[in-house]
């Protein structure tokens, strides 16, 4: 038995070999909250392959006592100066009140405090989380563990009754396919440029930036 978690109920951090089941327990949960799969095997495969992240040291996943995936979480300490830390993780609908979201949310915590070190002397380290609007539970027990609601985030849709026009391009602007060998540093430095002025924004070192762009692109 694991302190805060059901009799029977295990944890240990997650594996490459543990993809599928994970997935499936994300999709389950997407498919509670907004009627839709959002969550696809070979992105997240990228994903924790991103240079920096540690499946050993910033997963853990929760096993019900029939060795099923039932919890989930991660937490992204990978970029300097470590003052910015964010978690993501889901329960199965099927085991949500069990105490398995307040157990993964407080391992996040103690897994945090390991970025403090790693920050520049002074500066505040901050842990952020994010909840869908559909997900109240998750909203209340953020809210109990000291979380505070500061910013939302829109996703915006538009339906097509038909194809796009054809675009008319401005003169000397040329649209054609990324090279990635050629052209992945101009791109890198572009995104970089276009948040700086963007909520939240903290400048990391741009060779680790570039390094997770090229492992995002190639692999994708």
């Amino acid at each position: 038995m694991t302190a805060g978690l059901p009799k029977g109920f295990t944890v240990r951090p997650v594996a490459m070999e543990d993809l599928k089941a994970a997935v499936a327990l994300f999709n389950a949960c997407s498919m509670e909250l907004i009627g839709a799969m959002q969550h696809d095997v070979d992105e997240t495969r990228v994903e924790w392959g991103t240079p920096g992240f540690n499946l050993k040291t910033d997963t853990q996943v929760v096993l019900s006592p029939a060795w099923e995936i039932v919890g989930y979480l991660e937490v992204w300490d990978i970029e300097e100066p470590h003052v910015q830390i964010w978690s993501w993780g889901r329960v199965h609908p099927d085991y949500k009140g069990k105490g398995i979201g307040t157990y993964l949310l407080q391992w996040a915590e103690d897994r945090t405090r390991k970025a403090i070190p790693k920050a520049p002397s002074g500066a505040r380290v901050v842990l952020r989380h994010s909840a869908l609007h559909q997900d109240k539970p998750a909203q209340a027990l953020l809210a109990c563990g000291g979380f505070n609601l500061i910013r939302h985030f829109w996703r915006m849709v538009t339906k097509m009754d038909g194809p796009p026009p054809t675009p008319v391009w401005p003169e000397g602007i040329v649209v054609r396919t990324f090279s990635p060998e050629q052209e992945d540093r101009a791109l890198a430095t572009a995104v970089r440029d276009m948040f700086k002025d963007h909520w939240g924004y903290v400048e990391t070192p741009f060779e680790e930036e570039l390094v997770r762009w090229q492992h995002w692109v190639k692999k994708r």
